[in-house]
């Protein structure tokens, strides 16, 4: 198995905020890094990774088998600027020379979602160093295609020379899930040729604060579809109970609810057995991004959850993602009432 350095370059610029992708570049590019970075972790105990943006210039993480250091660090980056190619692979390769395993191959991860400025020349003459310096480079590109496939295959064509075959360009397309297609690429193959491991979730037990908190996303995802529909359920009467939504209780009433053992709390069964018990649990849902900073400590405080984890992250992304949608619907909303009670006034 290769013992590997590795340096992941993230776009952050302006264009991460592009609504293409869903929900947007950013958060497509999230997903995508967060499972490269677990699975080169776990191809071998030795490996190490390390993080950069391409629009700031900041080294997030310097080289560290560390994941849930790089997952805070992810989570934590947002649009900014245009992107500095060359500026972010020579940074990176400076970052590779500088690792504690001398013996580690060394190679460069670079997302790019921006269209590139720079000219074919200087991607060529990067890349001629990079080989020279026994550097693989893998791309992952998401939008602006027309503008960025030629460069980009003219640049990991350059890198892997005329007999080389261990970087590699990927076009990662719209409508289809990020990891998915990741998972299933040359870039997380490697060269060994054996399939990584996959984070699954199956066994609730293995991990209940997790299941709890993908029931939630679960309550959004059907909420955010009977909106559309138009069939909004304010409670759940007449609906059978297989189907109710769960929910956390109302954070302004923590204090007054009983204490939980979130340990037995391991399936959508027990859920809704606990909460019929007269425990108020099905009929709250998020209303400020405060409660789902609450949320968030609520589960770094229990011993056996893992709030940097990929699905984890996901949903606080979605929860979040769905609440501002909330708030600007309602915002538009109020606003359109105040236009219209201004054109009866003048009336």
């Amino acid at each position: 198995m290769v013992l590997e350095s590795t340096m992941v370059c993230i776009d952050d610029s302006d264009f991460m905020r592009n609504e293409d992708f869903s929900p947007n570049r950013l958060y497509f590019q999230r997903y995508a890094v967060a499972e490269l970075c677990r699975s080169k972790a776990r191809s071998h105990p030795e490996n190490d990774v390390g993080l950069l943006t391409l629009a700031s210039g900041e080294v997030l993480a310097t080289l560290t088998n560390d994941i849930g250091h790089i997952m805070i660090k992810l989570y934590k980056v947002q649009p900014n600027g245009e992107i500095k190619l060359i500026h972010g692979l020579k940074l990176a390769h400076f970052a590779l020379k500088h690792r504690e395993g001398k013996h580690h191959k060394m190679r460069i991860v670079l997302f790019v979602g921006s269209p590139i400025e720079n000219e074919e020349e200087e991607l060529v003459a990067i890349a001629k160093k990079l080989r020279k310096e026994k550097v693989n480079v893998d791309v992952v590109a998401f939008g602006e295609e027309a503008t960025n496939f030629n460069k980009l295959e003219t640049f990991v064509n350059y890198v892997n020379g005329k007999e080389g075959n261990s970087s590699h360009l990927l076009m990662l397309p719209t409508g289809l899930s990020a990891t998915d297609v990741l998972m299933s690429s040359p870039i997380m193959i490697g060269e060994d040729t054996m399939q990584p491991h996959r984070y699954e979730f199956d066994d609730p037990e293995e991990d209940p604060d997790l299941a709890m908190a993908l029931l939630i996303s679960m309550q959004e995802f059907r909420q955010r579809e009977e909106e559309e529909e138009g069939k909004v359920f304010t409670s759940n009467e007449n609906v059978p109970e297989e189907n109710q939504l769960i929910s956390l209780p109302n954070a302004t009433n923590v204090a007054e609810q009983p204490e939980w053992d979130l340990q037995k709390l391991s399936t959508e069964k027990e859920i809704n057995a606990f909460s019929s018990n007269g425990n108020d649990f099905a009929t709250y849902s998020i209303e400020t991004l405060e409660e789902i900073e609450l949320l968030k400590a609520l589960l770094e405080s229990v011993p056996s959850s893992d709030p940097n984890t990929v699905a984890v992250i996901q949903v606080l992304d979605e929860m979040i993602r769905v609440l501002k949608e909330k708030q600007r619907t309602d915002e538009e909303g109020k606003n359109n009432k105040e236009n219209d009670d201004d054109d009866e006034n003048k009336l």
